[in-house]
C-alpha cells in the first residue's frame, strides 16, 4: 500500500509541474505605441493578443517620456510606454481590460492568471486605487484598493476563471505597464483547471485503493 501511494503522488506531482510549465504567458509593454500622450484605439491587442481595454469615462493614451521629475523614475518598468484613461496627461478614468477567445467579441475568454505594474506619474500622495477582477457573469472575483505613492506597484492575481479586471486609479494620475496574462481560453470549454481536476480524480482513486485494502481479508 505504502508503494502504490508514494507512485501516486509522484506521478501527481509530475503532472502538475508539467502543467504549470506548459501554461504559456503573454506580455504587452505597451512599447509599441510610440509619442507622448498619444491617444490609442482600445482594439489594438485584441486581434493577435485576445485582449481588450476600455476606456470607462474617456479616452486611452500612451505615455512614453520618461524624462526626470516627471514620472522617468517609475515609468520605465519595461520599456518607455505605459497607458493610462482621461485626458491627455491625467490619468484618472478607469479602465477595463477584458479577454475573449480568439480576437472574437461574441466568444468569452478567459485566463487564471494576471499580472500587471500600477505606474504613478511622480506623484507623492496617497490617495487609493481600486481593482476589480471578474467573471464571464460580471461577479467579483477579487478585490483591491492601494496606493503608488509615487512608486510602481506590481499587481499579480492567480485565480481561475478570469474574465477581466477593471483598474480605476486615484487623483494621483496612475496608469498600467508591463501587463502579463496566462493563455487565454474560450469560457464555455474553460471549468475547472486541469491540475486541480487531476487531483481529484487521483484523491478519489486513492480512496478506492484505501477502501479495497481494508476491506481484504
Amino acid at each position: 500500500m505504502k508503494k502504490i501511494f508514494t507512485v501516486f503522488i509522484i506521478t501527481l506531482c509530475n503532472l502538475l509541474i508539467s502543467s504549470h510549465a506548459c501554461a504559456a504567458l503573454v506580455s504587452l509593454d505597451f512599447d509599441d505605441i510610440t509619442g507622448n500622450n498619444v491617444l490609442w484605439q482600445s482594439d489594438r491587442y485584441l486581434a493577435n493578443k485576445e485582449v481588450l481595454f476600455q476606456a470607462n469615462d474617456a479616452d486611452l493614451y500612451a505615455y512614453d517620456d520618461p524624462s526626470p521629475g516627471h514620472g522617468g523614475e517609475n515609468v520605465a518598468t519595461s520599456g518607455l510606454s505605459y497607458i493610462y484613461s482621461g485626458t491627455p496627461g491625467h490619468g484618472n478614468s478607469a479602465i477595463t481590460v477584458t479577454f475573449f477567445d480568439q480576437g472574437n467579441l461574441d466568444s468569452f475568454g478567459v485566463t487564471n492568471f494576471l499580472q500587471f505594474d500600477v505606474v504613478d506619474y511622480a506623484s507623492e500622495n496617497t490617495a487609493l486605487w481600486s481593482y476589480r477582477v471578474f467573471d464571464i457573469n460580471g461577479d467579483t472575483l477579487f478585490s483591491e484598493t492601494g496606493t503608488a505613492s509615487g512608486e510602481t506597484v506590481q499587481i499579480s492575481t492567480n485565480i481561475p476563471l478570469i474574465h477581466g479586471f477593471t483598474f480605476t486609479p486615484s487623483i494621483d494620475t496612475e496608469g498600467l505597464d508591463s501587463f502579463v496574462f496566462e493563455n487565454v481560453t474560450a469560457a464555455n470549454s474553460a471549468s475547472v483547471p486541469e491540475p486541480v481536476t487531476a487531483l481529484l480524480f487521483g484523491l478519489g482513486a486513492l480512496g478506492l485503493l484505501t477502501k479495497r485494502k481494508l476491506s481484504s481479508p
